[in-house]
């Protein structure tokens, strides 16, 4: 069984492959990881900024994020976080989970895939999937 508050607690860098809304990010930097995002535009550093986002609404207090872009991916990832449909998954795991040497694949609900489970058994690669990233994060109040 895959200890998930073990993983997140010792990983340090998170490659994001698309989310369901900002808060994804945001969250994970509020908790101290450092966040990169790949796109077709290529790869991102994200940061915290000061500033409030433009869709905050009054009282609200979280920040906005700021997308510097990178040249190259990042040399180590720990955990690379998928919201993307199924099939776009091998390919994926190919050019993001291989490239960035990382020891497990997060896909966020409602994703799964029996394909996935089997490329990363093969690779020896932690799966975690039927866990929102942000809720538990926020559930075992992980900072780093």
């Amino acid at each position: 069984m895959i200890d998930v508050e073990q993983i997140l607690r010792s990983s340090d860098r998170v490659l994001l492959v698309d989310w369901p809304d900002i808060s994804v990010p945001r969250k994970l930097l509020e908790a101290g990881l450092e966040v990169f995002g790949v796109s077709p535009k290529g790869y991102s550093r994200a940061k915290l900024s000061d500033r409030l986002p433009n869709d905050a609404l009054p009282g609200e207090h979280d920040r906005d994020i700021e997308f510097e872009r990178l040249e190259r991916p990042p040399d180590k990832v720990d955990i690379v976080h998928v919201y993307r449909p199924s099939e776009e998954l091998p390919r994926i795991i190919e050019s993001q989970v291989d490239r960035t040497g990382a020891g497990t694949l997060w896909l966020q609900p409602p994703l799964v895939s029996a394909e996935a489970e089997i490329l990363c058994g093969q690779r020896q690669i932690n799966l975690i999937d039927g866990v929102d990233i942000v809720e538990t994060i926020q559930r075992l109040g992980i900072r780093k």
